[in-house]
């Protein structure tokens, strides 16, 4: 037997198969997905506080106080602790890095840059801090929302104990 002819066996029995599995599927009614279907979305269960405050301000009120009450939000001239003015700047020798915090226009960034062989600032990149996480009890720490809408925690983070980075 040649090998054509053993090809052409094996085509023949594949497209047989496939055309009765098709007519079997026709007749039994059976339902064959080309593609999944997105699932159903599911309610989170999450309740906004603001809806709860309207009968428990006073649960509300103190618990904002604990640490974890205020371990995540946007940072704003109220709750920013912060020194981003003199303590505001850190040199990580293992990569050669300098890191600053600085603020301008109402708005906290990290800024990260290297020192070129001229002396003179590179590898400048700059992200703006979006949420602050941690109450400043013991640590804060920031993050950036990416372009594509990704939450990354920024390099640097911020400890009460040394006023600073």
């Amino acid at each position: 037997m040649s090998a054509v002819s053993v090809m052409s066996r094996k085509a023949w029995f594949l497209a047989a198969t496939g055309v009765a599995l098709a007519g079997a599927a026709a007749f039994f009614g059976w339902r064959i997905r080309v593609a999944a279907r997105p699932p159903k979305p599911v309610e989170s269960g999450y309740v906004n506080s603001t809806v709860c405050a309207g009968c428990h301000s006073e649960i509300l009120r103190s618990y904002r106080q604990t640490g974890m009450g205020r371990s995540l939000f946007r940072p704003s001239p109220g709750n920013m602790v912060e020194d981003f003015k003199t303590h505001n700047s850190l040199y990580n020798r293992a990569s050669d890095r300098y890191y600053t915090m600085i603020e301008h226009d109402g708005k906290w960034y990290q800024r990260r840059h290297q020192t070129g062989f001229d002396g003179k600032p590179t590898n400048i990149v700059e992200k703006e801090i979006d949420y602050v996480i941690g109450s400043g009890n013991h640590v804060r720490s920031y993050l950036n929302r990416t372009q594509q809408g990704t939450l990354v925690e920024l390099p640097v983070s911020w400890y009460p104990e040394n006023n600073g980075p």
